[in-house]
């Protein structure tokens, strides 16, 4: 995600472009997420040190930084797409491949039939279910 009128958004899908940018790198060190922390290490490993602009714990945090700077976060697709509007963020497909994180649900089974639980992950599944 970058800025709506960032100077070089149409180039970044480019792999030299992607990798010349000022990056905002998701630091998964707090999450104990490995999916996180793959695509950490994705991201750092096809930008150099010196074009990493911040490294922020919070997706979020890095879409409102790249909103105000001209500095790239690369978020999950669903999320990127949830908040550009609001942010007044382009999204844009990475030239890296980015592993998928998987967002999994599990209860107790004395919850399964509990109303309150129930709605409560058919809630999450339409947030989070499905692909991007």
């Amino acid at each position: 995600m970058v800025r709506r009128d960032h100077p070089r958004k149409r180039h970044l899908g480019r792999i030299a472009e992607f990798r010349s940018a000022q990056h905002i790198v998701f630091t998964a060190s707090e999450t104990g997420h490995s999916a996180h922390r793959t695509r950490q290490e994705v991201i750092e490993g096809a930008v150099a040190t010196d074009h990493v602009l911040l490294r922020l714990p919070s997706f979020i945090a890095a879409a409102l930084v790249a909103a105000e700077t001209d500095g790239v976060a690369t978020l999950p697709a669903n999320l990127a797409m949830s908040i550009k509007d609001r942010l007044q963020l382009a999204t844009f497909q990475p030239p890296v491949k980015m592993p998928l994180i998987a967002v999994t649900q599990y209860w107790h089974a004395r919850y399964h039939l509990d109303p309150g639980h129930r709605w409560l992950r058919q809630t999450c599944f339409g947030l989070f279910g499905g692909s991007a």
